[in-house]
């Protein structure tokens, strides 16, 4: 395999640990008969430290290389289930919740930098795809196999499976493979890192920055307001599963084709088109109550998100300055995570007020006021 395939590999292995660790410590906290708002607050441990450190692990993926980073986080998320497994309480739990968001990101981070230096320009947004389609998998076998283990075989068994998928990753560090993947930058003489302004004040970056806010924002909001909205309209709790399933089924779906699609329009093109088709879709979402009808604007909505993170990570990787590409990949990660943490709080406090429904026609709003204002765009060349 490519050091790229062998650098998504190993991220997969780890993002399986993720989410099913996201998904292991929530229920766990839950049969430990723990209030809900303790609960939220352990579930949104997860988020805290990505939000807070991205920006600094990546420039110190871009200074040091990625060895050190990987062989430590990896170790570490192995060993926060191990002590879950062996330690089952409260604190244990936020700790692994705390740690396991860290380590897991900060390979995203390696990932994000590898995937960009081992594709070639002209199919870089298709590599971009294949990872984010890896993920995409990952996301739905972890969460499935981790509650079936829960359910068969307890807690403390389920720790232990999900910890020996880290030390299984390890034998691509130990093997050598993953060496090269981020090797340190070498800074010429004279050149100025500089700070995050420094980053927000490059017209392109900025822009990017803006659109992945936009993406991000309409991506909470219909995971976390979807269950209230379909509660307000009296469906049932399998028909709300399956509306969620529909919107990750077509974010996966979509991934598969990103290659040829970005044959024959730009990843500027893309990403308008997505942004412009999920704002329409937002908005008629908030329109309708019928089953059908929402199963038809979630499925749609999911095809705009799952072209766009490629097409955002493409255009960021080849909008950062040479020396600096992981620092750019974390400051991205750092305010997606920022919304992760914040936005379920003020969506719902926003939702009391003004109703569910003008939540989605606000995120439509916005993303058509977004695409219309990046339309210039749609001439840059490939």
């Amino acid at each position: 395999m490519t050091p790229m395939h062998i650098s998504i590999l190993f991220t997969m292995l780890n993002h399986m640990v993720f989410s099913g660790m996201r998904l292991a410590v929530a229920l766990d906290a839950i049969h430990m008969e723990t209030s809900p708002a303790l609960v939220g607050t352990i579930t949104a441990l997860f988020a805290f430290l990505p939000m807070l450190g991205s920006v600094l692990m990546g420039r110190h993926i871009d200074r040091n290389g990625s060895r050190g980073i990987t062989l430590v986080c990896t170790g570490l998320l192995a060993a926060v289930a191990l002590l879950a497994a062996f330690l089952p309480n409260l604190a244990v739990l936020a700790v692994a919740a705390l740690t396991t968001g860290g380590a897991y990101i900060s390979l995203h981070i390696v990932n994000q930098q590898s995937v960009g230096r081992y594709s070639k320009p002209g199919n870089r947004p298709a590599s971009f795809a294949l990872s984010a389609t890896a993920f995409a998998a990952s996301s739905a076998i972890s969460p499935l196999a981790t509650g079936f283990a829960i359910d068969h075989m307890g807690y403390r068994w389920t720790y232990l499976m999900l910890a020996t998928l880290p030390l299984i990753s390890m034998l691509f560090i130990f093997s050598g493979r993953l060496k090269e993947l981020t090797p340190r930058v070498q800074q010429s003489r004279g050149s100025e890192t500089g700070g995050v302004l420094d980053l927000l004040r490059d017209s392109k970056l900025r822009r990017i920055y803006m659109i992945n806010v936009l993406f991000a924002t309409s991506w909470d909001i219909f995971l976390f307001m979807m269950p209230l909205y379909g509660a307000s309209l009296n469906i049932s709790a399998s028909q709300i599963g399956m509306i969620i399933a529909t919107f990750s089924s077509a974010t996966f779906a979509v991934r598969l084709f990103a290659g040829p699609f970005s044959r024959i329009m730009t990843p500027w093109q893309l990403l308008l088109a997505s942004m412009t088709l999920n704002g329409i879709a937002s908005l008629a979402f908030g329109l309708v109550s019928l089953v059908p009808l929402l199963l038809m604007f979630a499925f749609t909505m999911g095809l705009g998100h799952g072209l766009a993170n490629p097409m955002m990570s493409t255009l960021l990787y080849e909008a950062s300055p040479p020396n600096r590409i992981a620092e750019v990949t974390g400051l991205r990660t750092s305010v997606s995570m920022s919304l992760q943490f914040v936005l379920p709080m003020a969506a719902g406090s926003v939702g009391a007020l003004i109703g569910i429904a003008p939540l989605f026609w606000l995120v439509a709003s916005m993303q058509l006021a977004g695409s219309f204002s990046a339309r210039q765009n749609w001439r840059i060349p490939r």
